[in-house]
């Protein structure tokens, strides 16, 4: 009896010092990383990274002049855009370059979705082929991804003639939404454990061998969060880089060429605008930096167009490279307002 009691004790203290352990690195640490209150921006997040969060976003406060797809109404659209998370307000704090634009070029804004089964590309042929832009009548649309997803979604052989149903297609725009929901996460969860894990593993490589998230010392202050001098990236923005090539590059112009001449032939005018890469962007800033670099950028300017190509590495890149802070958030795959408004108003877009 004494030894089954002795186990009880056993197993209730250890339970105890499992929860308190838990419970104190919540509230040093994760708590403002991983819970439903969320501070932090999606690096710090998937790579429970701390010391990188803002107390709050600072900066611009935009009012919705957008139009969203679920709740247009009719009105008349000078610019369709469609793209990622970019397009979506995931940067947070007036995230929305749409706001902008309708704003300071008095122009009507419709953001749509994909349509289902469809990449961007792909939805837009869709709609044109349908019929479906006839009764939206817009003056241009602006396509938009982040630089390490063009190759794989814009290189590939398209069916220009593809098409489905109007029917279908006004169901699929009015449906569609862009969800982006972290899960709920209480104080006791394998993040405390992965926390503490990858803060000892980073000492030895920067991604903690397991993280998909990488983390490495900038040569000065880029950010206005305590870890200022670290950069904060996806293992996407190095691994792409090996489907970076002569040919892939030319695939994906020659697609946008192609969807510019259709589009035209109904006097709409085709945008084109991949987002600069965090880790291309501020790369050449890393100290001693044993990865590749990126040539996207260098190697689609050249290349004959029959769209607008907004080339947001060489409008962000003086930015950083004369140290101003906080054109990426530091703890996010987003670029801030700053980053927006500037690229927005080196754009032709409603002149």
């Amino acid at each position: 009896m004494k030894s089954y009691k002795k186990w009880i004790i056993c197993v209730l203290t250890g339970l105890a010092l499992f929860i308190v352990a838990n419970l104190c690195v919540w509230e040093i640490f994760t708590k403002d990383i991983l819970s439903d209150n969320i501070k932090s921006g999606d690096y710090t997040r998937v790579g429970y990274i701390t010391g990188s969060s803002y107390s709050a976003k600072p900066g611009y406060h935009g009012t919705k002049s957008r139009m969203e797809s679920y709740d247009y109404k009719n009105e008349p659209v000078d610019l369709i855009t469609i793209g990622d998370s970019f397009s979506n307000g995931c940067g947070r704090k007036g995230p929305y370059y749409q706001d902008w634009i309708a704003s300071n070029r008095s122009l009507n804004v419709l953001n749509i979705q994909r349509l289902s089964g469809a990449d961007f590309f792909e939805t837009v042929v869709i709609m044109l082929n349908s019929g479906f832009f006839g009764e939206l009548h817009p003056k241009a649309i602006l396509i938009e991804r982040v630089e390490r997803h063009v190759i794989d979604s814009f290189s590939k052989n398209f069916d220009m003639e593809e098409t489905r149903p109007i029917e279908d297609v006004r169901k699929d725009f009015h449906e569609a939404r862009f969800i982006n929901n972290p899960p709920s996460i209480g104080f006791l969860n394998v993040g405390n454990f992965k926390f503490l894990l990858y803060r000892y593993l980073r000492t030895i490589r920067d991604n903690a061998f397991f993280s998909k998230v990488y983390m490495r010392d900038l040569d000065r202050s880029f950010f206005n969060v305590y870890n200022d001098r670290s950069l904060i990236w996806a293992h996407e923005d190095v691994e792409h880089l090996s489907r970076e090539n002569d040919h892939s590059i030319k695939k994906v112009n020659d697609n946008f060429n192609a969807l510019a001449e259709k589009l035209s032939q109904k006097g709409i005018k085709l945008y084109f605008m991949p987002i600069v890469d965090k880790y291309n962007l501020y790369s050449e800033f890393l100290v001693q930096n044993p990865y590749p670099s990126s040539h996207f950028f260098e190697n689609m300017r050249p290349l004959p167009k029959k769209y607008q190509f907004i080339d947001t590495k060489t409008i962000l890149y003086p930015m950083v490279a004369k140290g101003e802070k906080d054109v990426y958030w530091a703890d996010d795959s987003h670029w801030s307002w700053k980053a927006s408004e500037k690229i927005l108003e080196a754009t032709n877009i409603g002149k």
